[in-house]
């Protein structure tokens, strides 16, 4: 009954509430064979669907997006979108790639896979003219962040690529970040990640959770505090973060 929520409480307290009126009944009446009324029982417990897993952590700072959907299980956080941000994009892009934002299937088995445990790597995988191909990170509104070089190695930001939220399309017409766009604390709160590397740990803004400034960083751009390991974002290289702290493959390089 403790694992039960109120309606399955409910629903189980009217079940025994009619099987008492049963076994009231005159005795003229002929009873269930011995067994039986556990065996109802049981199967209309069977009915009641089992309490959710509540989320994790992790899931939080996706909820304030309607366009975003998650799931977990004891492994990873699944976070699934189309790739595309509720604000506008492309304006303010001085060195065009002449691509166009469109919708992406980041759902199923295409979703967004987070870590829900992760584990610190022996050395660090460092992003510098490193995972070029795809994205090193994912921010609350379910887009992609990427290396703050592009794939030819240049810094993104500062050759005009970007619009004025810090994003632009692709190859494939896939719109992305190449910093942490900042703007989303303000959606998710101060005290939230904004994005979440694909290590598994959160990346923060520009303060800590409960606003006190940031600490000394480590080459990751991150370190550990009463909460645990994080990243924290910057105005300045690397933008996003420096290095992977846990473990990662890069799959291509270029």
């Amino acid at each position: 009954m403790a694992d039960l929520d109120d309606a399955g409480r409910q629903s189980v307290q009217n079940s025994l509430a009619r099987l008492r009126n049963i076994n009231m009944e005159p005795t003229e009446i002929q009873r269930p064979p011995e067994g039986v009324l556990t065996m109802a029982l049981a199967a209309m417990m069977a009915d009641i669907p089992a309490p959710a897993a509540p989320a994790p952590d992790a899931a939080k700072a996706f909820m304030p997006f309607q366009r975003v959907k998650t799931r977990w299980d004891d492994s990873f956080l699944y976070v699934e979108s189309d790739g595309l941000p509720d604000h506008p994009m492309m304006t303010g892009i001085t060195n065009w790639q002449q691509h166009v934002p469109l919708p992406q299937p980041y759902v199923g088995d295409n979703a967004w896979r987070i870590p829900l445990k992760p584990v610190p790597a022996t050395t660090p995988a460092m992003v510098k003219d490193h995972f070029l191909r795809g994205a090193i990170a994912l921010a609350a509104n379910g887009v992609p962040i990427f290396n703050p070089q592009n794939n030819r190695g240049e810094i993104s930001q500062e050759i005009g690529e970007l619009d004025q939220w810090g994003g632009h399309c692709g190859r494939g017409d896939d719109y992305h970040y190449h910093v942490v766009p900042l703007h989303l604390q303000k959606v998710v709160g101060n005290g939230m990640p904004v994005a979440y590397a694909l290590d598994g740990y959160p990346i923060y803004g520009l303060t800590e959770p409960d606003g006190s400034p940031v600490g000394k960083l480590d080459e990751c751009h991150g370190h550990t505090t009463g909460i645990g390991y994080h990243y924290h974002a910057g105005t300045t290289y690397p933008y996003v973060i420096g290095g992977f702290h846990g473990q990662v493959v890069e799959r291509e390089t270029r």
